[in-house]
């Protein structure tokens, strides 16, 4: 990693990146690390508070090892997704299964680029033990490699400007949203 000043005055740093897969990043001086949602959460203070000053780089390539599938649950008294990250193989499927009591929903955020969200994952509910005991499951196949990223819009709205979810007030885990990717590599 180097790092160096710009003309503006700003730090800049450069890194290498040579092994294929996703690199999580945050600013520690605009968010924290929550230990116990393994999430990054805004300070309080920054401009665009509650969107964490954080991102996802990709860097495509084959990744040996993948799973042909995974699981991802949301915990009960949380809106939050247990696992912010999985990565499958193409073919693989992803169950989400909701132990909370209110319904959740995973629904793609909308209007980024390819290879984002290269396939519609549709609006899919996910009922709460409310509903059903024992809480429902959502299964789906991801038959189009790339990065999804998805949120819940019962618990979170789409920033529209910065293309993020942002978690709404009355959310338990605010100012985190209640998101998650899917990165699914070819074959």
């Amino acid at each position: 990693m180097a790092q160096s000043k710009g003309a503006n005055g700003y730090r800049r740093v450069k890194f290498t990146f040579k092994t294929p897969g996703l690199y999580h990043y945050y600013d520690n001086t605009m968010a924290k690390w929550d230990k116990a949602t393994t999430r990054v959460a805004a300070n309080k203070s920054v401009p665009n508070f509650p969107l964490a000053m954080d991102g996802v780089i990709w860097v495509q390539g084959p990744i040996s090892n993948l799973p042909s599938g995974g699981t991802n649950r949301i915990p009960d008294g949380h809106d939050d997704f247990v696992n912010e990250f999985l990565a499958i193989n193409q073919g693989g499927t992803v169950s989400w299964h909701n132990f909370d009591t209110d319904p959740h929903f995973l629904a793609e955020v909308p209007d980024l680029p390819a290879p984002f969200n290269p396939a519609e994952i549709g609006i899919n509910r996910i009922a709460g033990t409310d509903d059903v005991p024992g809480g429902d499951t959502v299964t789906l196949i991801f038959n189009t490699p790339g990065l999804y990223y998805y949120y819940c819009p019962n618990h979170a709205k789409i920033d529209a400007a910065h293309h993020r979810a942002e978690a709404f007030k009355a959310a338990s885990e605010f100012p985190i949203p209640m998101e998650g990717f899917v990165l699914v590599v070819g074959k």
